[in-house]
């Protein structure tokens, strides 16, 4: 049984004509779930979104016998597909397909250089760098013969075949400041939607880092023609954990100095996973994709709107802070070197290559190679890990936002300066107060470019809210994390012998083996690199017979 959060089409199943899953903004209209999408098509008399922001997937049966399947626009809902011989299987999870293939007879069988990469130490978190490596980072994927769909392509396939297809270009109107003015007051009118309609609650995530701030800027600007019973329907949330002390400070002085609620209750009883079906989830959409160990807590609803300030880096240097190395080709070098066997190496590296060649086509010139990387590979599969589980938008990752960096030039991009630019005209005040980090207060380069916009009247759409059935084993509250974590151990005490053994080594499985107990006694997991471990484990079972 699927959950409505994973899809998967065969050429062996019984498909729908039409399919919807997800959540979008189409201008200022807010659609969700399968009954939203249809209300929303009769209303508005749109039968194809084309890339909007959100996480979505839209699947139709064509008149050829062709199936075209399309995503939103940052591809946060993920198609994998496999074609051979006329059989074929479309699906956002890894573990499903390779499930769907070995229940029709297919062997499944690992490509040895992408998880000997996953597995490779060395290539992990150290100061950051192993941020590169902490999702796929290429279309190929660890199952033999799946394949990962760009972002920017739709996918045609039937039992003559397959194809992708480019999306369609966005159209491109306008100088830096028309697409900046374009972008800040079409998510106000967004935001306000979601704000003016009472069914609805939000919770904005507020750090004391840049990104964050930037996205609060957005919620105060939409909130500022808002009655004043939409505070009831809000949430300001810092969460808690090690080494967040200094965000809470920060987020607390934020929230006095706007008279904004932090952490409260947002008012709706949520269903909370219990720790099987939160594990479950876990595997279908992040095993062998996102490599860091994060379960879902509660079942989405369409009325319950978290936003954040993931996919900021997208409009600034990120790797190029780690690079330590005078090109790209360096950096990634440097950071394969470790990866064992060699012919698994030289595997890995032409995967990149490839996928490099691709998600450079179309970019500005003042992209790097490991800037356009980031945007198709990080930014799709760290940011997008919540966007998957809940309905969370992250303005910072909108095509609109795109569009303006695609015209930023060099020195804005190099400055963080469309951050800024959207703080200096929407509540200045937030440019001054104290960042977790000194150097994240703008320098005087910054201020003297500041580009000034028009604020218009926020114009609301309309919400187009279907419901989303929660499974029944998602009723309870419980320890969520923590019991998932124990279904994690029994499958770990299987999955350590047999394949992931022989081709991982005693060693390693002993390393975590040791990481996992530490995460049971801590009730989770103290690093990404920990938890790492122990996915390659698990993700060894998808090869066992």
């Amino acid at each position: 049984m699927l959950s409505p959060l994973v899809f998967l089409f065969s050429s062996t199943t019984q498909n729908p004509e039409r399919f919807f899953q997800g959540y979008f903004f189409h201008g200022t209209d807010y659609v969700t779930g399968e009954e939203g999408f249809e209300r929303f098509r009769e209303a508005r008399g749109v039968e194809r979104p084309e890339r909007e922001d959100g996480c979505y997937v839209l699947a139709e049966r064509e008149n050829s016998g062709y199936y075209r399947f399309s995503t939103d626009y940052a591809g946060y809902k993920k198609l994998f597909y496999f074609w051979d011989d006329g059989f074929w299987v479309v699906s956002n999870s890894l573990y499903r397909i390779a499930e769907h293939l070995r229940r029709h007879g297919y062997p499944v069988l690992p490509d040895h250089s992408q998880l000997a990469a996953m597995a490779t130490e060395g290539t992990f978190y150290r100061s950051g760098r192993g941020s590169f490596f902490a999702q796929l980072t290429s279309f190929d994927t660890l199952v033999r013969g799946v394949r990962l769909v760009p972002a920017d392509y739709a996918l045609r396939i039937g039992s003559s075949g397959y194809r992708l297809e480019k999306a369609p270009r966005l159209p491109r109107q306008g100088n830096y400041r028309d697409r900046l003015e374009r972008f800040i007051n079409t998510w106000i009118g967004r935001l306000s939607t979601l704000a003016r309609e009472p069914a609805v609650r939000i919770s904005c995530d507020l750090t004391g880092g840049l990104d964050s701030r930037t996205v609060f800027s957005l919620l105060l600007g939409a909130l500022r023609d808002c009655d004043r019973d939409v505070a009831n329907r809000l949430q300001i949330c810092c969460g808690g954990g090690r080494g967040t002390g200094k965000d809470h400070l920060i987020a607390s002085l934020l929230c006095r100095r706007f008279s904004m609620p932090l952490n409260g209750p947002l008012g709706r009883k949520q269903a909370w996973l219990n720790g099987k079906t939160s594990y479950a989830l876990w595997k279908d959409l992040c095993l062998g994709v996102y490599h860091p160990i994060l379960f879902p807590g509660a079942f989405p609803t369409g009325e319950i709107i978290r936003l954040g300030g993931a996919g900021g880096e997208n409009h600034r240097p990120f790797y190029a802070q780690f690079l330590g190395a005078p090109s790209a080709e360096t950096f990634v070098a440097r950071r394969t070197r470790n990866i064992r066997p060699a012919s698994a190496r030289r595997g890995f590296e032409a995967a990149l290559q490839q996928a490099i060649g691709r998600v450079t086509e179309d970019a500005p010139e003042y992209l790097d190679i490991l800037a356009c990387h980031y945007r198709h590979f990080r930014n799709r599969f760290h940011a997008g890990r919540e966007p998957q589980y809940t309905v969370k938008f992250l303005p910072l990752a909108s095509k609109l936002l795109d569009d303006v960096t695609a015209v930023a030039g060099k020195a804005r991009f190099h400055a963080a300066q469309v951050h800024y630019d959207i703080l200096y005209n929407l509540s200045p005040e937030l440019l001054d107060l104290p960042f977790d980090r000194g150097h994240k207060r703008p320098g005087r380069g910054v201020r003297r470019n500041f580009t000034a916009i028009t604020i218009l009247p926020a114009t609301p759409g309309t919400c187009f809210i279907g419901e989303v059935r929660a499974p029944r084993q998602a009723t309870r509250k419980g320890k969520k994390t923590a019991s998932a974590i124990a279904f994690l151990r029994e499958e770990f005490d299987v999955a350590r012998n047999g394949f992931a053994a022989d081709f991982l080594g005693h060693w390693y499985v002993r390393r975590a083996a040791a990481a996992l107990e530490r995460a049971v006694h801590d009730g989770g997991f103290s690093s990404p690199v920990q938890s790492k471990r122990v996915a390659a484990i698990i993700a060894c079972t998808m090869f066992e017979p």
